[in-house]
């Protein structure tokens, strides 16, 4: 799930093409894992055909944002797992998220649970900061007019379930 926003609202969808798999140790914990992200399947779930939904997916899809054409994959590397005590989560995870031609490292909680061969991770939403991928369009960043900068927060919510082999 994700969530973009600007002084005058904001936007929120999902990105469901999304493939990979998690590395399991001996007890079963989660250790590591890879995923790519289909960036082509991006999509806004807050507005309608009429309202302009698919002008607004086309534009994120475009050049001033995720470069779909150029870019048709992002892809996150898990880099560190660690097994934490805290309300809403029990691990935290690390990782390269690669967009773009950027690769930088993001951390975030997450709730891991392994039942009946079914792994599950959910975290709370959590942001990264897309100029860092170098998706500066309509960012402070570049000095845009205050009625059409967009933030540069975007805001990130995981629900991931996996079967196991």
């Amino acid at each position: 799930l994700w969530t973009g926003s600007k002084a005058t609202g904001q936007h929120n969808g999902i990105i469901p093409g999304v493939s990979g798999s998690f590395m399991l140790d001996a007890n079963n914990n989660v250790t590591g894992g890879s995923f790519e992200i289909e960036m082509s399947t991006l999509e806004d779930k807050d507005l309608s055909p009429e309202d302009g939904k698919e002008k607004l997916e086309g534009h994120l899809k475009s050049e001033d944002f995720f470069h779909v054409e150029k870019h048709p994959t992002a892809k996150f590397e898990i880099t560190e797992v660690k097994a934490v005590e805290a309300e809403g989560y029990n691990h935290m995870i690390s990782g390269n998220l690669t967009m773009k031609d950027s690769t930088n490292n993001i951390s975030f909680p997450a709730m891991v649970n392994m039942k009946d061969g079914m792994i599950t991770a959910s975290t709370p939403q959590f942001t990264i900061n897309r100029t860092k991928w170098g998706v500066l369009y309509g960012s402070g960043v570049i000095g845009t007019i205050k009625d059409k900068l967009i933030n540069d927060e975007v805001g990130i919510q995981l629900n991931i379930v996996a079967g196991q082999n």
